[in-house]
């Protein structure tokens, strides 16, 4: 009699789960490395935007970055408003999350200054996977305004 038992059947779909599932666990936290490093990038840029239409003095205003959980959003005055027309808003990767925020004078808002482009609430922002803590990014944010990714 030719063909397969059940049982042998059964065993060789689990060798193949298991051996896929094995195969799939590093592109997964590849994909999930994408997102982090795509978080870090876009608040970098909103950070740069925020600091060069403030040294422009475009629309005679200071501009800033509020950080949350999971975005970071570009406003338009010193104070962060909810919902402002002007906002703009880069929402992270489902996978991503701002862990913390050490900003000088505490605070979740860098804002600059219009004739140095500096920010009196320099330090840092820390990124990381929701599902794997040790797998994380730091953005410092200098006195005089500069950015940079450690």
């Amino acid at each position: 009699m030719k063909g397969f038992t059940l049982l042998e059947t059964i065993v060789a779909l689990a060798i193949f789960l298991v051996l896929a599932s094995a195969a799939a666990t590093p592109f997964l936290l590849s994909r999930k490395m994408a997102e982090l490093n795509a978080a870090v990038e876009e608040s970098i840029s909103l950070l740069v935007l925020a600091r060069t239409r403030t040294l422009s003095s475009e629309e005679a205003s200071v501009y800033g970055v509020h950080f949350e959980e999971g975005n970071a959003t570009l406003f338009k005055g010193s104070v962060f408003a909810e919902g402002a027309a002007d906002n703009r808003r880069a929402v992270f990767g489902s996978s991503v999350e701002v862990a913390s925020i050490n900003l000088l004078g505490g605070g979740t808002d860098v804002v600059f200054s219009r004739l140095s482009g500096e920010t009196t609430q320099s330090g840092t922002v820390l990124f990381r996977l929701k599902a794997n803590a040790e797998k994380e990014k730091i953005l410092r944010i200098e006195r005089t305004g500069v950015v940079r990714r450690e």
